[in-house]
């Protein structure tokens, strides 16, 4: 393990969830390219929210961070299936975010510590919120 920044932490996230696919579809990064036209809405979509960072000082110059991460998935259908597509979502994106929990040593542990959805209240949308902790050693 090294020392890291919480944005390359942030940006490990967004490059490993942009690759999450379900039944043939990737997953679109709604904060790169701001969709406004909801028309034309591209699903599954996902954002990150850094949420906190705690600070732990153990030498003169080490901290070690925990930093809380949400992770918003959404898909869409109109066929009644939102359950399914959901589950299918959350799974794939939390079987990504688990594959490496180190992000290739550049943090000692990441965490999935809750997972809630909309439980249908959307429909025809879908959302799942993923809170993640992400712990790393950093400089002053």
């Amino acid at each position: 393990m090294r020392y890291t920044t919480a944005e390359d932490v942030l940006l490990d996230l967004v490059a490993d969830i942009k690759t999450v696919s379900v039944n043939g579809r990737t997953m679109k990064d709604c904060e790169r390219h701001h969709q406004e036209d909801y028309e034309n809405y591209e699903y599954p979509s996902s954002f990150l929210n850094d949420v906190r960072r705690d600070r732990m000082r153990f030498l003169q110059d080490v901290i070690k961070v925990t930093h809380t991460i949400v992770v918003v998935v959404f898909d869409y259908s109109e066929e009644g299936d939102l359950g399914t597509k959901l589950d299918a979502l959350i799974r794939a994106t939390v079987d990504k975010i688990l594959d490496d929990v180190t992000r290739g040593t550049k943090v000692y542990n990441t965490k999935v510590v809750r997972v809630v959805t909309d439980e249908g209240f959307l429909e025809p949308h879908c959302v799942g919120i993923l809170t993640l902790e992400v712990s790393y050693l950093s400089r002053v």
